[in-house]
């Protein structure tokens, strides 16, 4: 998950917190946004992970396709 994606999820997070106490019990919105930011942080270390390995095994950038 890139810093622009982080970034916007948590603005959005913060202005939902402004008005979430008219609609349910306080600090949810923050939780909820800070749960799906921890899961793009592991499935973006799982790509990277996976690219690393398969550029090291093969000699070839998976992303320029190019040789290494």
């Amino acid at each position: 998950m890139a810093k622009q994606h982080r970034m916007a999820l948590m603005t959005i997070a913060c202005l939902v917190t402004a008005v979430e106490h008219f609609f349910w019990d306080h600090g949810w919105a923050i939780l909820i946004t800070l749960g799906v930011i921890a899961a793009g942080c592991v499935v973006t270390i799982g790509r990277r992970a996976r690219s690393a390995y398969v550029a090291l095994e093969t000699g070839v950038d998976e992303e320029a396709g190019t040789d290494a």
